[in-house]
């Protein structure tokens, strides 16, 4: 058993968009931290939203498991 083709590109797109957006606060801070803007503020890290707000990576192989897990009942 495997997951349906559409989930498993799902996860493939949101694993990528969290890179990418990993990869545009990257920038983001590169660019700060170099206009002399304190990152370790609290005010930038109020800029930067709270973590309890962000989108993870999906572990896929976690997923499956869950899956079987539910259609063996």
């Amino acid at each position: 058993m495997e997951l349906p083709k559409y989930i498993q590109n799902k996860i493939k797109q949101q694993n990528e968009a969290v890179r990418k957006a990993q990869e545009l606060r990257c920038e983001i801070l590169n660019w700060s931290d170099k206009s002399g803007i304190d990152t370790w503020s609290k005010e930038f890290k109020q800029a930067n939203g709270l973590l309890d707000e962000a989108v993870a990576p999906i572990d896929g192989e976690i997923l499956l498991q869950l899956y079987k897990n539910v259609n063996e009942i």
